[in-house]
């Protein structure tokens, strides 16, 4: 499906190109805005976007009054092959020509002249201590602002002091295990991320899958085993789509409120793209008891390629970190951390969440309408929340065929049973990621999709 480049993407590379060939060279005026507008017919906007994004990768400089002049550029910019924000949806593997994985999103939505802005200011203060290593735990400044915001969007109350910030949740998970006792069984969603029983397995640490509900998990079943430590994505249960209810939230907190040796490890990872309904609170707005760790991420909001996570450790759990883990450093450089605490600070987070939640709400209501017209979909599943559907399919083939096939026609997506080890589904089900797809090529992509497949 092959798209026309912006405008203002195909000025950048025309200038960025006689920059490189030396067609303008070191402090020569460019032409002036009004010009190029006039030149290449377009508006004047288009050609300031494009004149940004140059500045941006030090190709040109602004001089106030006088316009824009070329900046020294060594030989290996000439090796470059073009820069890749054009690019519109995230792939995980270029081997994919479509990506309709659960993880992906609309590249496009990225706030890049706030990101961008945001940077230069960053580098402009020549604040020294941004090129340090980071505190243990992260910056001082972004834990209060991640504080300020878990109790403004989220309703929950705690201290900076218990913020630790690192670079994905898989770091946090590390961490996490030095600071649980070793002989600890934990107990996983039966259907949920193949990642973390890899994890426990890795660091020779006992697990237990819970069997789960359209509610959420068995707090009965808990009960029953000699579980210490609780994994749940109870906002949006990944991958079934579920909300736990109310109810069965209170029951949670009754079980790990049993003991001080047990723990629930909290894991909401897109909880912040929601798009109606109800409010869904986490079990961490509730524990009154201290017993939550609660974890959050910035990946699924703004891109994957932020890597910035977070998580809230309970006090007590909080002093074992600084007593067995002193030597840890951030691995998440203090510049980067500095954009996120400036971004959250400025509410220019809030404003990218809403007008994120608007756009995939849009898609979301789109791809249900499309799917609904399918006479091979048995049903459609999920909750208000996030971005991706359960397609259900009638046909008995086998999901793992079906899969495999359209991967080998370089479609990214996965089935459930990849995540399901309760066999809680009898028909083969597609998670089916709407975020990369472009709005008005959804229905293209979908018969695409069932072609392939051949139901």
């Amino acid at each position: 499906m092959k798209r026309n480049k912006p405008k203002y993407i195909a000025l950048y590379e025309k200038i960025k190109n006689s920059i490189e060939r030396g067609k303008y060279r070191e402090d020569e005026k460019i032409p002036s805005i009004r010009q190029l507008a006039t030149e290449e017919g377009i508006s004047k906007n288009t050609v300031i976007q494009a004149l940004e994004e140059l500045e941006a990768e030090g190709y040109i400089r602004a001089k106030k009054k006088s316009g824009y002049f070329v900046e020294k550029i060594y030989n290996l910019y000439h090796d470059r092959k073009g820069t890749d924000f054009q690019r519109r949806t995230f792939t995980d593997s270029q081997n994919f020509r479509m990506n309709l994985s659960h993880s992906a999103i609309d590249t496009g939505l990225f706030p890049l002249r706030s990101v961008q802005r945001i940077y230069r200011d960053i580098l402009n203060e020549k604040n020294e201590k941004l090129m340090c290593h980071s505190e243990p735990q992260g910056m001082p400044a972004l834990r209060e602002s991640i504080s300020a915001y878990l109790a403004k969007y989220k309703q929950i109350k705690t201290s900076p002091d218990n913020i630790v910030i690192s670079s994905g949740m898989e770091y946090l998970y590390q961490i996490i295990i030095r600071l649980i006792d070793k002989n600890a069984v934990f107990g996983l969603e039966a259907v949920g991320y193949d990642i973390i029983p890899a994890l426990l397995e890795m660091n020779s640490l006992a697990y237990v899958d819970v069997p789960i509900d359209e509610n959420g998990i068995d707090v009965n079943f808990l009960d029953k085993t000699n579980i210490s430590v609780q994994v749940l994505t109870s906002v949006h249960q990944f991958p079934t789509g579920c909300r736990m209810c109310e109810d069965r939230k209170r029951q949670v907190l009754n079980w790990v409120e049993k003991s001080r040796e047990k723990y629930v490890i909290e894991d909401d990872y897109d909880g912040d793209l929601k798009y109606w309904g109800r409010e869904n609170f986490t079990l961490k707005s509730m524990d009154n008891k201290d017993r939550i760790i609660y974890m959050g991420s910035f990946s699924n909001t703004i891109s994957p390629g932020t890597r910035i996570s977070f998580m809230v450790l309970p006090n007590e759990l909080l002093e074992r970190y600084k007593k067995r883990l002193p030597f840890l450093i951030c691995p998440v450089g203090n510049v980067h951390q500095e954009f996120l605490r400036v971004f959250l600070d400025e509410n220019l987070y809030a404003k990218h969440i809403n007008k994120s939640r608007n756009h995939y709400r849009k898609k979301r209501e789109k791809m249900v309408e499309i799917l609904k017209s399918r006479p091979e979909v048995r049903s459609i599943l999920g909750e208000d929340i996030g971005l991706y559907l359960l397609v259900e399919l009638d046909t008995d083939r086998e999901e793992k065929e079906i899969i495999e096939n359209l991967h080998k026609n370089k479609i990214l997506i996965y089935g459930i049973k990849k995540y399901d080890r309760q066999n809680m589904y009898r028909y083969p089900v597609l998670i089916l990621g709407f975020g990369a797809i472009e709005y008005d090529e959804m229905q293209e992509t979908v018969d695409e999709v069932f072609n392939i497949m051949d139901l």
